[in-house]
């Protein structure tokens, strides 16, 4: 019988064939994060912006009523898979305020948006004090920030996806 144990370890080590004991387990991918829809104030937006310090920052404003941004919003999602283990970090920030919080989540989710994504929950005033800082008129309005926080370029209307890339590129090139 010894001899029958040991011709089959033999056979399975010539062939390929492992022990369970010297199988390592399977490596499962981590679940996705939960895509969630943050209510925040215009003034907290520097904030959120200034804690990711050291990485660069796209943020994509939008609305679920606004078709060109809807249109242009899956390039976001795109951004963020091919670039966030490089250093990218991606935020949508809705303007669909309180009534428009239930769609602006679906539509969300339904691009799979697995960022940090908030929404704006303030009043027309803080809005337009969000626009001295920050300034913009129009959505879609895409803003890249550099690792410094320092707002670089911010595009509007007629998103030019391969500019916005060119940008990105470039900072992601300098440590």
């Amino acid at each position: 019988m010894p001899h029958l144990v040991f011709a089959v370890v033999l056979i399975g080590t010539v062939i390929g064939c492992t022990t369970p004991a010297s199988t390592p387990a399977p490596t499962l991918p981590a679940p996705p994060m939960e895509i969630t829809l943050e209510k925040v104030k215009a003034a907290d937006l520097p904030a959120l912006i200034a804690k990711h310090k050291g990485k660069v920052v796209a943020v994509d404003v939008w609305a679920d009523f606004c078709a060109p941004c809807k249109k242009a919003f899956p390039h976001l999602v795109q951004l963020h898979r091919q670039h966030a283990a490089d250093g990218l970090v991606c935020i949508s920030l809705s303007k669909d305020l309180d009534d428009g919080y239930d769609g602006a989540l679906a539509f969300l989710k339904s691009q799979k948006a697995h960022f940090n994504n908030y929404i704006l929950w303030d009043s027309d005033e803080a809005l337009d004090a969000l626009e001295k800082k920050i300034p913009h008129t129009a959505i879609p309005i895409f803003h890249v920030f550099d690792r410094d926080g320092k707002r670089v370029k911010t595009w509007e209307g007629a998103i030019r996806h391969d500019e916005i890339d060119a940008t990105i590129g470039e900072l992601l090139k300098k440590k």
